[in-house]
């Protein structure tokens, strides 16, 4: 099975933007921002973790 690296990149990209867009807005939408890319990581965290599970049923099946 190939390595997955959706769940890191996703961190490693939201990281990035943060750094690179979050210190040039106003607080508000800098949370906002927070807000978004963290739920993105949470989803691409959560859509790995089902994809792995998925595998393994039809793994066992």
């Amino acid at each position: 099975m190939a390595e997955r690296t959706a769940h890191p990149d996703a961190e490693k990209l939201a990281e990035e933007v943060k750094r690179a867009i979050g210190g040039r807005l106003p607080s508000a939408e800098a949370t906002a921002l927070d807000n978004v890319l963290d739920l993105y990581v949470a989803t691409i965290k959560n859509l790995a973790e089902r994809l792995h599970a998925l595998e393994h049923r039809v793994g066992q099946g």
